[in-house]
């Protein structure tokens, strides 16, 4: 049962994956160009990474609320979204301050971020946790030469780039189970009315 369970769960997510090589690449990023000049109380710093935090945590709580509850599973997945889009325009900013440029869609590191395939893994049972770690580290890995500069706003924009696209995953995601809710809503309701049509025939 526990396997069944941990195979259909937020392991299997690629925007939870994303999720947590965000949190790493934000972690990273503020280390590296967050001074006393440009963040003097890290108040910054501490924002940014604790919206990367949250949208992994979030996901994992709510994909774990499934067979509980799809809308406290919904409520979270769009709280994740919403710390990730926090996220983007603290990166936004940033950029602006410095007078750069976001990059436009045909920037060939853009593009190239969004080819990035995503690595899927067998999980061994009793052993998921360690797998689903080197499932992360394995992704990180892929995107590391994408997103890792010397240049804060080529690294901005490559974090900027990932952010808006798991909001776009966690978009879907949202899309589709409001759907599937909505289905078995219908389904239920379906089927309170044919109780009650043939209560009313019995009658």
């Amino acid at each position: 049962m526990a396997s069944r369970f941990f195979c259909s769960g937020y392991y299997n997510l690629d925007a939870w994956v994303l999720a947590h090589c965000i949190a790493i690449f934000t972690r990273r990023f503020c280390e590296q160009f967050l001074t006393l000049q440009n963040d003097p109380k890290g108040r910054l710093y501490d924002q940014m990474y604790m919206a990367a935090r949250s949208v992994y945590a979030n996901i994992a709580e709510g994909n774990a609320r499934h067979n509980t509850s799809t809308e406290t599973e919904m409520r979270l997945i769009d709280v994740a979204r919403g710390s990730a889009i926090e996220l983007s325009e603290d990166l936004m900013q940033l950029i602006i301050e410095q007078n750069g440029e976001i990059w436009r869609v045909n920037n060939p590191t853009f593009l190239a971020l969004h080819q990035v395939p995503f690595i899927h893994t067998d999980y061994e049972e009793n052993n998921w946790s360690h797998d689903a770690a080197e499932r992360i580290k394995t992704q990180v890995a892929l995107y590391e030469p994408l997103v890792i500069s010397d240049d804060m706003l080529d690294s901005a924009n490559a974090l900027f780039v990932l952010c808006r696209k798991l909001v776009q995953m966690l978009s879907r995601l949202i899309d589709k189970q409001f759907g599937l809710e909505r289905s078995e809503r219908s389904r239920k309701e379906s089927i309170r009315t044919k109780i009650h049509q043939t209560m009313l025939v019995r009658c």
